[in-house]
């Protein structure tokens, strides 16, 4: 299995499980969907980061 299709297959695994977490936190705190997608989107790119800084 070839790495790019092992990274989709993992971002849709994550992004999946991330609209579900974002689903139960908005019913949780009533945040509006602007504020958590914008939560989303620092996590993504922090989790982004993290596996560039640790996948070597």
């Amino acid at each position: 299995m070839d790495k790019t299709h092992k990274k989709n297959m993992h971002t849709f695994r994550t992004d999946d499980a991330l609209r579900v977490f974002i689903e139960s936190v908005m019913q949780e705190q009533k945040l509006s969907k602007t504020e958590m997608i914008c939560n989303a989107i620092k996590q993504t790119y922090a989790l982004d980061m993290f596996e560039k800084r640790f996948s070597h």
